[in-house]
């Protein structure tokens, strides 16, 4: 039910012409097609945000949210999962640019301690 709002949402807000985060894993290759697709029928480029932290930050991260935490099993598997789209910056880019996206950035483990937001910016659209 949750990822049919959000898709939803995705399609409302693309048609709108608005800029759109997904806020979600999307650690499958299905998943991230899913959006891409969507992307790609109202032809604007999707940007992938990836944070590869280590497992134990990860954990302690989750440990501290005051409600709503994750089982660690849970977090184990989706840190399996996120392994698995490369090994290092490099390898994880070159996998998520060949499955269609326009841009990814990598948030790093040397960052990811420091990090409480993340700024969005949009650029304005070429005119076709």
């Amino acid at each position: 039910m949750a990822f049919g709002i959000l898709h939803r949402e995705l399609i409302k807000r693309l048609a709108d012409g608005r800029l759109v985060v997904v806020d979600a894993t999307n650690l499958t290759r299905a998943a991230r097609a899913a959006i891409l697709s969507r992307a790609g029928l109202s032809r604007v480029p999707a940007v992938a945000v990836v944070l590869v932290a280590p497992a134990a930050a990860v954990h302690a991260r989750n440990a501290s949210r005051p409600s709503r935490s994750v089982p660690p099993a849970v977090v184990d598997h989706q840190l399996e999962a996120a392994a698995a789209l490369g090994d290092g910056p490099a390898a994880i880019t070159a996998r998520l640019l060949a499955e269609g996206f326009a841009g990814v950035s990598i948030v790093d483990a040397a960052s990811f301690a420091s990090l409480d937001r993340v700024a969005i910016v949009r650029r304005p659209r070429r005119a076709s």
